[in-house]
């Protein structure tokens, strides 16, 4: 059972944003509020009574579509009395976001408010539902000219991109759907003579020296090119020059995130880095708002979606080497993949979660191995039994006082039953169980790997920054600190 303090309603008007660009916004303002834990309703609400209510059962399958493409858990019910209700509630017991239409526009409010009822739970036998006895906030989004407003008043941001690969592209596409908010200035890519980027290329906006990118006066620089070198080196001088910064780089963020965050202090500047760990699965920010409420007493994860992808087609057959390629073909795995197969990318991010968490974690002392050379045959057998093999990172604390501050960490293939958490996520899905010293647990799954899952996260940041409302903004290197310093965390919107 979840536990928070209200839901958001988004009332989505205006039947313009059923289509491009109105939808793919809408899924950015629902994952704005999922990744700050709060329960999400969509409702494509139509204007008059005679309206063709056709418009928005249209939106809703292709809102629910686009969630899924970006690894967003969501269900989709018809709502057209208060009679539906009831399912609503339990819809959201299950899923961050709900999805309803057939609404009126007035319904929206209505709805918001009975689902915050304590008395209409009851009626509803959802009792135990912990958000259906706090408060509701309503978000009208609407529509002029075409272009969706948001309630408030963005300041035009310029923007500049480094790399424009498989998430790279997800990225200019959706900076490219808020053209009220965003100018994008200048591209850095490696190969500027591929056809499909020559007219990047005679705009101006394409070239393949990155430093260009951090020379120019882009407020906001968005660095998708992976690996550490020239990474480290190009966001280092970003910050040092005063930028926000946003990066999906775990292995920087990893391996220099105190001293990074020490320098954009120093200079003003501002780092953000929510898509290094989860994809589209709001970890870091859970993680941290769930360290708040309570210890963590442990961390278990399935956080690499290239190895879950491979296990799942080990698991139907395929050998090793043919899982990889097809996992390299849908952009699931690098060129070279060895980090995600050996075990340390998942080592990485599980470092990331435990600071995030209060907890200084080493790689180094993160006992690791992969599954690379893994017996292909062996999770045939384990599948044809009900079994899954499952790459899990995890850590501990010490249970006793004085060893409470030590953390045991591994990550290392697991079998795992059907019924369990893990054994339920398919392809490149992760899935991530936070468990406090009382016993209870927070469950997290979603997408982990692929354009659409990380795309979001990072305009995520990149909207939060226009907002001036960021939720995983670290101007105090919280997440980084020394053992016994005290842990603070950036304002939430």
């Amino acid at each position: 059972m979840r536990c928070c303090s209200s839901i958001v309603v988004l009332n989505v008007e205006n039947p313009s944003l059923c289509s491009a660009p109105g939808l793919p916004r809408v899924v950015d303002e629902a994952y704005r509020w999922y990744r700050q834990g709060k329960p999400v309703v969509v409702a494509l609400t139509f204007l008059t009574e005679t309206a063709d209510t056709g418009a928005s059962k249209a939106g809703a399958v292709r809102l629910q579509e686009l969630l899924d493409r970006c690894g967003i858990p969501a269900a989709t019910l018809y709502c057209a009395e208060e009679r539906h209700y009831g399912e609503v509630l339990e819809a959201l017991d299950s899923f961050p976001v709900v999805i309803v239409h057939g609404l009126k526009k007035k319904d929206a409010t209505t709805l918001g408010a009975a689902l915050c009822s304590p008395s209409f739970a009851d009626r509803a036998g959802q009792t135990d539902a912990a958000f259906a006895h706090g408060a509701f906030a309503q978000i009208n989004l609407v529509s002029s000219a075409g272009s969706a407003e948001y309630g408030d008043s963005p300041t035009r941001l310029r923007v500049g991109l480094l790399g424009l690969g498989t998430v790279g592209r997800g990225v200019f596409q959706s900076l490219s759907l808020y053209p009220e908010r965003f100018e994008i200035t200048g591209i850095a890519v490696r190969d500027t003579g591929r056809p499909e980027r020559l007219p990047l290329l005679r705009k101006g906006l394409l070239g393949n020296d990155p430093w260009r990118v951090i020379e120019s006066d882009a407020d906001v620089v968005i660095e998708l090119i992976g690996g550490h070198e020239p990474a480290l080196a190009l966001i280092s001088e970003a910050l040092r020059r005063g930028k926000q910064v946003v990066t999906a780089n775990k292995l920087v963020i990893a391996r220099h995130g105190a001293e990074l965050i020490r320098l954009a202090e120093r200079h003003r500047g501002s780092l953000f880095f929510a898509a290094a760990v989860g994809g589209a699965v709001p970890m870091l920010e859970t993680v941290n708002r769930t360290g708040g409420a309570g210890p963590i007493e442990s961390l278990k994860g399935v956080l690499n979606g290239t190895c879950n992808f491979v296990l799942d087609e080990l698991a139907r057959g395929s050998g090793f080497q043919d899982a990889v390629a097809k996992a390299q073909t849908l952009g699931f795995a690098e060129a070279d993949p060895t980090l995600d197969l050996d075990g340390t990318d998942a080592a990485h991010k599980l470092t990331l979660l435990a600071r995030a968490c209060g907890a200084e974690l080493k790689l180094e002392n993160i006992d690791r191995s992969g599954i690379l050379g893994f017996d292909a045959r062996r999770v045939h057998s384990l599948a044809a039994g009900g079994k899954s093999v499952r790459l899990v990172a995890g850590f501990s604390r010490g249970t006793s006082t004085s060893d409470a501050r030590e953390l045991c960490a591994r990550v290392a293939p697991e079998v795992v039953d059907a019924e369990h958490p893990f054994a339920r996520i398919r392809g490149e899905q992760n899935c991530l169980i936070a468990r406090r010293a009382d016993g209870s647990e927070q469950v997290l799954r979603g997408k982990g790997a692929g354009r659409w899952p990380t795309t979001v996260s990072v305009m995520s940041d990149v909207l939060a920054i226009s907002r001036s409302d960021s939720w995983f903004r670290f101007n105090k290197p919280a997440a980084f600190a020394a053992p016994g310093e005290t842990f603070q965390h950036g304002g939430a919107a």
